[in-house]
């Protein structure tokens, strides 16, 4: 049994981006999108949480361990930024932890989404190592999912 229903993960994007300025140059930013959907599918009953690699500085071996602490129904990955870009440019970084996640932990149920993701869905359910994409800000889509999930 499941010990929370979704869990969100923004990938460490930084170091595969800007290589060594990564290291105290460049800017992290808040993974909005992220919380602004836990926060929704919580307001709906259902039990979410976050993980943000990128500010923790956690590797993918790392953020996939304390994933799984959590023993989600759903993984997902939501891949974003400020410039619409962004969200293509941290699509290998998330495409890297959604395959060794799945390498490790196969039953585990994954979805993806973000801006990349949306304008490119079938795209991205035949290149990423993912069950689910979701279209569009996917509140609503995460909670229906979960919910089908659940059942």
């Amino acid at each position: 049994m499941p010990n929370i229903d979704c869990l969100f993960i923004k990938p460490n994007s930084q170091k595969r981006i800007f290589q060594d300025l990564s290291k105290g140059l460049s800017g992290i930013e808040p993974p909005l999108w992220l919380i602004l959907t836990a926060a929704y599918l919580r307001d709906k009953g259902l039990s979410a949480a976050v993980i943000d690699a990128e500010a923790e500085n956690l590797n993918i071996a790392e953020t996939i361990e304390n994933a799984i602490k959590y023993n989600p129904l759903l993984v997902a990955v939501v891949v974003s930024g400020t410039n619409p870009s962004a969200s293509t440019i941290n699509m290998s970084s998330a495409g890297e932890f959604l395959n060794e996640l799945k390498k490790k932990y196969p039953k585990v149920s994954t979805a993806i989404s973000g801006l990349h993701p949306s304008a490119l869905p079938k795209r991205t359910l035949e290149e990423e190592k993912v069950d689910f994409v979701i279209e569009g800000e996917g509140f609503k889509t995460y909670l229906e999912l979960i919910e089908a999930l659940k059942n």
